[in-house]
């Protein structure tokens, strides 16, 4: 596993891990928020939609989401569309597993996605076992030490379960490309669009057309994040948007914001990075 920096969430002592090979068809990322020595004042951050679903093990102060506060301290997010708040507080020391889309189903025995949407429930009330995991992990030190023992968690999972025929997972990348009708996938996988459209609900929580799009805006705004230069309209259509008003308009629909919006705020925040890593070099 390696940390990959983010300089629009230094504040918060983010850093990202890889999974593992095994796990890496499943699972996005683990990720770590540390802030114990200088208790941050209130604070929103925002949770962009990507169609995953995660896990939170929170060691710190509690937090809401969209001002609801969550009390407990080993929680499932459940697969969401819409942008939403989490408000900080004080002392922060969380580990986050981020599921690719349709990815914690097989791992946490099948869980109902569907029923599940937009919910952030007790996980071990959903899954038991998960609450000696928990104590476990807050008598563990460092946050390398709460990382393996999560990842030898997943990796005993991962061997309890066995490939399903009918999996979404080798589908959801095709519903991020330019032809990505639900029709044509039905097709192309030899079963109906009904029972598709089922499987997509089941095992990722939303529909196979509402995932694509969700999938389409995430490739989107991390692009954005990243290349300030390339047009918009050329990077709407690298993401599989038809024309510049189909990308804009679904953009700020789930986004709040234009592209251009988007892209200008992050330039900025590069920006206001670069300076203070310059500052800070220049008093060594």
């Amino acid at each position: 596993m390696y940390p990959v920096p983010s300089y629009d969430l230094r504040h918060l002592g983010f850093a990202r891990f890889a999974p593992p090979a095994a796990l890496a068809p499943y699972i996005q990322c683990y990720w770590l928020i540390r802030n114990r020595s200088s208790p941050l004042p209130p604070r929103t951050e925002k949770l962009y939609p990507d169609g995953g679903t995660g896990l939170i093990f929170n060691f710190g102060a509690p937090y809401t989401v969209d001002r609801t506060p969550v009390d407990s301290r080993l929680v499932y997010q459940g697969a969401g569309d819409r942008l939403q708040g989490m408000g900080l507080n004080g002392s922060i020391d969380a580990i986050g597993i981020r599921f690719r889309p349709a990815g914690a189903y097989p791992l946490l025995g099948g869980m109902p996605a569907r029923e599940l949407q937009h919910s952030w429930l007790p996980l071990d009330h959903l899954l038991p076992e998960t609450a000696p995991l928990f104590e476990r992990l807050v008598g563990t030190p460092t946050p390398a030490q709460r990382l393996r023992l999560i990842n030898q968690w997943l990796l005993r999972r991962l061997t309890l379960f066995e490939r399903q025929p009918t999996s979404i997972l080798p589908l959801i990348d095709t519903l991020a490309g330019p032809h990505s009708a639900v029709s044509s996938l039905a097709r192309s996988s030899g079963i109906s669009r009904r029972r598709l459209e089922r499987l997509f609900s089941q095992q990722a929580g939303l529909a196979p057309a509402r995932l694509g799009l969700l999938l389409k805006v995430s490739r989107a705004r991390e692009t954005l994040k990243a290349d300030f230069l390339t047009p918009l309209t050329d990077i709407g259509q690298a993401c599989g948007f038809y024309d510049q008003a189909h990308f804009i308009r679904h953009f700020k629909t789930i986004m709040q914001v234009t592209p251009g919006q988007y892209r200008q705020h992050k330039r900025r925040q590069h920006t206001l990075a670069q300076t203070y890593n310059s500052c800070r070099a220049a008093r060594r």
